[in-house]
């Protein structure tokens, strides 16, 4: 039998920077939008859910960030306990790069840092 190309991507995609990125789109069915602006502050890893508040979309050679379009955009997107364990490394390692950076580093903390900047590259979001 042949296997879903889901599991596929998040193998591929292991150790890549996008990975959680990734692997949040293909197992928990969020949107790259959404995805792409997921901040620690809509993140309840303790009740295990991100908050969609800001998509954040490529038009043009813009990088913009929105609001949900809908009453149906406004949701919760449920995690698993793998992908929260692998959150909460990951925002341990982003707590650490931004101790080091100092009190001069500009910019929020986000959830997907890395999708950011792909965005900004030329990669579209819708």
């Amino acid at each position: 039998m042949e296997r879903r190309p889901g599991p596929r991507v998040i193998e591929a995609s292991t150790g890549y920077p996008l990975y959680l990125l990734f692997r949040i789109v293909v197992l928990r069915g969020a949107r790259r939008a959404e995805a792409v602006g997921f901040r620690w502050s809509g993140t309840d890893l303790d009740a295990g859910f991100i908050r969609v508040e800001r998509p954040v979309l490529l038009i043009g050679a813009e990088v913009t960030e929105g609001r949900p379009k809908s009453g149906a955009g406004e949701r919760l997107i449920g995690l698993d306990e793998e992908t929260i364990r692998l959150l909460r490394e990951h925002r341990t390692v982003q707590l650490r790069a931004r101790m080091k950076a100092g009190p001069a580093r500009p910019g929020r903390m986000t959830t997907s840092c890395s999708a950011r900047t792909t965005a900004r590259r030329g990669s579209r979001t819708t």
